[in-house]
This record gives C-alpha cells, sequence and structure tokens, in this order.
C-alpha cells in the first residue's frame, strides 16, 4: 500500500509536466447564436493556426483579435469563417503570409491596417465588402485581384500601398472612394470600369507611377485633389458628361501635355491644372462662368491662351508662372482680372485689355519682364494707356509701368498719383524722373527695381512711402529734397549698393527699417530736424563707421544698429532718454561709447555680443535697471564721473569705475608745455587741443591710460600757437 502510494506520489507531477491544453485556450472568444466570434489572442508569435471550431461550436468571425501583434507571421483561417472584422489584423507589421477561405463574404474596416510586410493575398470570389482603409499602407503589396461581386472600394482601402503595381478592378465596380488609391507609388496602369459612376475626392493622389487613364462616361464630377500629383500622367480622357472639375484634380500633374475639357463642365475648383509644367495645349469650356484662381498657374509651357466670350473674371494668379505664355486674349465681356493673375509670365510681351474690363486688381503683370505694352481699348470707361504704360482714364493716376521697357522714365508732369507697386520688379528700369507737382507715390512703388541706380525724391513729395525702393539693389545715390518730411517704413531696405544719401532739414520721421541691410553705407547724416527714428533702421548695415543722433532725438530705438559690425564712433547728444533693447547688439568694432545724463532707461540686451566693447561712460546717475545688457561683454568697464549717485561696485553685470581725471602741475619743462594727468588707476583719456575755447573741432595729441593713476603730458609744438587751450575727454 505504502509503495502504490509512493509510485502514485512521483507519476502525478510527471503527467502534470507532459499535459497539453487544447489549441484554443490561446484565442479569446464569444460564442453568439451557435456560433464563435474570435476577439483575441494570447499564443506565441510566428505562424498562428485559427480553429474551425471552439468548444463544439464553429468559428464564423474574426473581430480585433490580432491587432498590435506584431510577431506573428502568418495566418490560416478555416473554412466557414464568414466575416474579417475591422481592425482584425490591424498594425501586424510582422505578417507576411495569410490564408482566407472561400466563405469569406466581408473584410472590415482596417482589417489589414499596416500590415506592412504582406505582400500578396487572395482575396475569395465570394466577398462583397471590403471596408474603409482594410489595406491602408501595406507597402510590400504588390498585386491585388477585387472579386466580381464587389460593387464599391471604399475609402482608403489601398491608400499608401506604395508597391502596388498590378490591379484588376470588376465591371460590377460603381464607385471608387475618397483616397481610395492615394499614394500608390507604383500603380502604373488602371482600367477604370465602365459602370463606375462615382469617384471620391484623393482618389488617385500621388499616384506618381500612373500615365494614363480613361474616365467611364457615367462620372459626372471629378472632385478635389482626385488626380494630384500624379506626376507620371501623360494621357486623360474625360466624358462629355462631366459637369464638375474640384479644385487641384489635376494639380502637379507635371508631365500632363494635353487635356480636352469637355464643352459640358460648367463648374470648376481653384488650382484645378496647377503645376502642369509640361502642359501645352488645354481648352476651357465655354460654359464657365469665370476663370477660377490658380487654374493655370506654374503651367510652364503653356504657349497660348483664348479665354472664351462670355467669361466675366480672370481669378487670382489664374496663369501665374506661365512663362512661356506669350499670347493671350482676353474676351470683351470680362470686366476683373484679379491680383497676380500674369504674374511672372516672363514671355508675354504685350497685353490688350477691352472696353469691358473695369477693375485690374495689384500685382497682375508682376514679374512680366518682357512686358512691354500694355494696350487698352479706347471705349473702356476705367483704364487708358499712354506709351504702353497702364493709367486711370483720365490719365492722372499712374497703375501699372510695364517691366519690360527700357532706359529712364519721366513721370508726366499732368500725373497726380502714382498707385502702389506701379513699378514693383521693373528691372530693366534704369532711371526715373519724379516731377515736383506734388504726387502721391503707393507703397512698394518702385521696389526691387533692380536697374535704378540714382534717384532725386522732389520736395513736393511730403513722404516716401514705405518700402517705396526696398530691393534696389543697385540705387547707389539717394537724394530727398527740401520739404520732404517722412521716409517710410523700409523705404531703401536692401539697397546694397546705397552709398550717398542727402535729406533736408524739413524731414522729422525716418520709419522702421527704412536702411536696414544697405551694407555698403559706410556714413549718413540726419539733420537735428528729425524726432523720430525707427526699430532696427541701420540693422546689418556692416559698412556703417560713423553716426550722430540727431539733438531732437530723445530714443534710440530697439535694435536701431544691429550688427553694424564695422560702427566704430557713435555720438549719443544730450537729450536722450532711452536706449531701446538691442540697440547695439553684435556692433564687434565699437569699443567705446559715452552716455549723456539725459539717459534714464536702457532696454534688454543692450550691447550684447560687444566684444570690443571695452569703456561705457556715463555722465550722469545709471539708468533703470536692464536685463542683461552686456550679454557676452567680458571685455567692459563702466565708468561714471564725480558728482553722479546711486552707482555700485557693477553694473549690469559689469564693473564699474570712477572716472576722475584732472590735471596737476601745468607748466613748462625743457621747452615744453605739459602737465600730470591723475586719477583712478588705469582709467582712459584723451587729451585734446583747440585754439580757443569756442572751436567746434579739438584736434586729439593723446589717447593714454593713467597707469598707476598718473600720466605725464608734454606738447612739443605748443610754442607754434599764439594761444592754445587742452581739455582731457574720454575716448
Amino acid at each position: 500500500m505504502k509503495i502504490s502510494q509512493a509510485i502514485a506520489g512521483w507519476l502525478l507531477p510527471l503527467l502534470l509536466l507532459t499535459l497539453t491544453f487544447p489549441a484554443h485556450a490561446q484565442f479569446a472568444y464569444t460564442i453568439s447564436g451557435g456560433a464563435v466570434t474570435i476577439t483575441g489572442y494570447t499564443g506565441p508569435d510566428g505562424a498562428v493556426d485559427i480553429p474551425g471550431k471552439i468548444n463544439g461550436f464553429p468559428v464564423t468571425q474574426i473581430y480585433s483579435a490580432f491587432y498590435l501583434k506584431s510577431g506573428i507571421s502568418s495566418v490560416t483561417i478555416p473554412e466557414g469563417v464568414t466575416n474579417i472584422g475591422d481592425y482584425s489584423f490591424d498594425m501586424c507589421s510582422g505578417l507576411t503570409n495569410i490564408s482566407l477561405p472561400g466563405s469569406v463574404v466581408n473584410i472590415g474596416n482596417s482589417a489589414f491596417y499596416s500590415c506592412s510586410n504582406l505582400s500578396s493575398i487572395t482575396i475569395p470570389s465570394n466577398t462583397v465588402t471590403i471596408g474603409s482603409s482594410a489595406f491602408y499602407s501595406c507597402s510590400k503589396l504588390t498585386s491585388v485581384t477585387i472579386p466580381g461581386k464587389i460593387t464599391g472600394l471604399a475609402p482608403g482601402v489601398f491608400q499608401s500601398c506604395s508597391s502596388l503595381t498590378n490591379l484588376t478592378l470588376p465591371g460590377a465596380v460603381v464607385s471608387i472612394g475618397g483616397f481610395a488609391f492615394q499614394s500608390c507609388a507604383q500603380l502604373g496602369s488602371l482600367q477604370v470600369p465602365g459602370g463606375v459612376t462615382n469617384i471620391g475626392y484623393y482618389a488617385f493622389r500621388f499616384c506618381s507611377s500612373l500615365t494614363s487613364v480613361v474616365i467611364p462616361a457615367g462620372v459626372t464630377s471629378l472632385p478635389q485633389y482626385t488626380f494630384s500629383d500624379c506626376t507620371s500622367l501623360t494621357n486623360v480622357s474625360l466624358p462629355n458628361g462631366l459637369l464638375n472639375l474640384g479644385m487641384y484634380a489635376f494639380a502637379n500633374c507635371s508631365h500632363l501635355a494635353a487635356i480636352t475639357v469637355p464643352n459640358s463642365i460648367a463648374s470648376v475648383g481653384n488650382n484645378v491644372f496647377d503645376g502642369c509644367a509640361s502642359l501645352t495645349n488645354v481648352t476651357i469650356p465655354t460654359k464657365l462662368p469665370f476663370l477660377p484662381d490658380y487654374m493655370f498657374r506654374g503651367c510652364a509651357s503653356l504657349p497660348e491662351m483664348v479665354i472664351p466670350n462670355g467669361m466675366t473674371s480672370i481669378g487670382v494668379s489664374a496663369f501665374s508662372g506661365c512663362s512661356n505664355l506669350k499670347n493671350i486674349t482676353i474676351p470683351g465681356t470680362v470686366n476683373t482680372i484679379w491680383s497676380g493673375a500674369f504674374t511672372d509670365c516672363t514671355s508675354l510681351t504685350n497685353l490688350s485689355i477691352p472696353a469691358g474690363v473695369t477693375s485690374i486688381q495689384d500685382f497682375v503683370f508682376t514679374g512680366c519682364t518682357r512686358l512691354q505694352t500694355i494696350s487698352v481699348d479706347p471705349l473702356n470707361p476705367n483704364y487708358s494707356s499712354v506709351d504702353g504704360v497702364l493709367f486711370d482714364k483720365s490719365r492722372a493716376g499712374l497703375l501699372v509701368y510695364p517691366a519690360g521697357k527700357l532706359g529712364i522714365y519721366a513721370i508726366p508732369d499732368t500725373t497726380r498719383y502714382v498707385t502702389n507697386y506701379a513699378f514693383y520688379y521693373c528691372s530693366n528700369l534704369s532711371g526715373v524722373v519724379i516731377p515736383d507737382v506734388g504726387l502721391a507715390l503707393g507703397i512698394w512703388v518702385f521696389a526691387n527695381c533692380t536697374g535704378l541706380t540714382n534717384v532725386v525724391i522732389p520736395g513736393s513729395l511730403a513722404a516716401v512711402p514705405d518700402h517705396a525702393f526696398s530691393g534696389c539693389s543697385k540705387l547707389a545715390s539717394v537724394t530727398v529734397s527740401p520739404g520732404t518730411q517722412m521716409v517710410g517704413e523700409s523705404a531703401f531696405l536692401l539697397c546694397s549698393s546705397l552709398t550717398q544719401v542727402s535729406l533736408p532739414d524739413t524731414l522729422t520721421v525716418i520709419g522702421d527699417y527704412a536702411f536696414r541691410d544697405c551694407v555698403n553705407l559706410d556714413a549718413i547724416t540726419l539733420p537735428d530736424s528729425v524726432t523720430s527714428l525707427g526699430n532696427s533702421l541701420f540693422d546689418s548695415c556692416t559698412n556703417l563707421k560713423s553716426f550722430t543722433l540727431p539733438r531732437s532725438c530723445l530714443l534710440i530705438p530697439s535694435s536701431m544698429f544691429v550688427a553694424c559690425t564695422s560702427l566704430t564712433n557713435v555720438i549719443v547728444r544730450g537729450n536722450v532718454i532711452s536706449i531701446g533693447d538691442y540697440a547695439f547688439k553684435n556692433c564687434s568694432a565699437l569699443r567705446t561709447l559715452t552716455l549723456p545724463k539725459s539717459v534714464t532707461m536702457m532696454g534688454w540686451y543692450t550691447f550684447e555680443s560687444c566684444p570690443s566693447l571695452t569703456s561705457l561712460f556715463f555722465q550722469g546717475d545709471p539708468p533703470a535697471p536692464a536685463y542683461y545688457p552686456f550679454n557676452n561683454d567680458f571685455l567692459t568697464i563702466v565708468y561714471y564721473l564725480p558728482g553722479s549717485t546711486n552707482w555700485g561696485a557693477t553694473f549690469g553685470g559689469r564693473p564699474t569705475a570712477l572716472w576722475n581725471p584732472r590735471a596737476m602741475a601745468v607748466g613748462v619743462q625743457t621747452n615744453r608745455f605739459g602737465f600730470t594727468v591723475t586719477g583712478i588707476t588705469n582709467i582712459p583719456v584723451i587729451i585734446e587741443a583747440a585754439t580757443n575755447l569756442t572751436a567746434t573741432i579739438w584736434m586729439p595729441l593723446q589717447t593714454c591710460a593713467l597707469t598707476n593713476g598718473l600720466y605725464y603730458f608734454s606738447d612739443p609744438q605748443w610754442a607754434n600757437y599764439p594761444g592754445r587751450f587742452y581739455r582731457i575727454r574720454s575716448p
């Protein structure tokens, strides 16, 4: 009895070790109506064999069971399963092979979403529905045959299947959903079944290998982005019953050379052929009420265009960038030409404005570098032309100067205003004469006229407009005549050749950025009449060496001298109250500066990254504390005068020192007049001389530091003057 019990004692653990559990223990499932739905899997990676029955009930559905199971490599699904539910194999990135039984009738939404290693799959012939994004981003899938019972392709069904090259659609298909084949970059050909009546938006976008497509007769609309960015598409056949082309429908089809747009088209979205750089032949449907915005933008090969009679407007940038466009015919029914309509049509030499056009917006002809003549029908009620230049009907307003006209242009004396951008990008204009007749100039009026070399602003012009000469890179000389009171914002921005500027004493305001990036401007004199200076006024004027602030200015604006890397001498007059943020940032050559006692405020980072700044002299009490005014300045010493108060051992993180030189022991020694300068050890001084105390110019004789608090100065030339005065000042 004891032996039997002992044998049983060691035999039981052995049996437990060799016990196997049923396969269905690896699956989570539900049972309903006598059928099993598998909802989860906890088994090992690798090959998975789904059982045909669990607990005696047939397996008929799989729902989200293998979501994110990236380790499984193959799956065998038993006969009897009818539904591969939503997300069943979603994100199974290791799955390379799957066997679907003939019983499958439905493949759910995202069923094989991002199975990025699945290269092939056979969809059973009994399948009647395939859900949205079912094979989204199956990036190694190369071919698919759609069963004959499928009538519609759901949205995104094969989106981003970037290796898909072969696809056969059955004749039963009547609908192709949005995004269905977007980014199938290797899909070279596709026969759209004749029964298709609906194609969704973005359906074939980024199918960059697709070369040709025939749209069936039953399709009445191609929605937005349908074939956008199909860069190999060369042949498109559109049916006569087509009513609508959505925006960007063929945008960036860069190899599409010709397309016949049927006259049945009644509406076209914006940008429909935008970026079709090879397009040379296209007809515009006669039923269109207007030409949409950006319709042919970037169609760089388009040589000519006849706009059909009946159209009322040409849209924004409709032909922008059509660099080969030489001829365009505008019908008399057009009343509006919108902004940028012909921008950068660099082959256009002349253009006729018919009588019906009553509104021409800004930038219509910008960048038309060969345009020499704009002619206007004499019966036009709003516009006229003088020597090819577009004026208003009364000829009081100059509206557009053709960029292809060469030489110097004298604005007629009868002109009373020149509109915004009138000469914008007229690079062939070498000179302009502005009459002194009280003319009003618009903003950006001569901007980017890169052929201009000099200009005289008449005094009757109250203000030089904002951006008036911005980007005039060859402009070397500017004279602003007496009478002008203001130079506007960015008026001479990026005038990189500007070296001479003459400003009148009637000037009171100079706007922000007015001389920014004038990299060859080495000196400029601002009259004392100026009371207001703009921010970043001389920002990046890298050759500016000296500057004297007008007496009437109370403020050194923010970023006024940023990156003026040659600036060594700045004179700040005694009325300045405040110095703005970053005012002298990156002035790498600035060694010394004296600030008057009127200064009470300093902004953030005022002298940031001025590595040569060794001495900053304050003539009064310290201004209000600033945030890191000397950031990255490691040599600066801040000096203050005797009698000033509230100075500590440091200011803005830099050491301070009393600047107190005095002349002592004055007399003649060895036939030289001289004196001893005493003061705090190592303070810097400059000794100057003049023949009288009221002199405006004092001659510097000696620059030195008071080593050990002393320096003896002697003047060997003193006897050559009937009288000579000496002074000690800060560097």
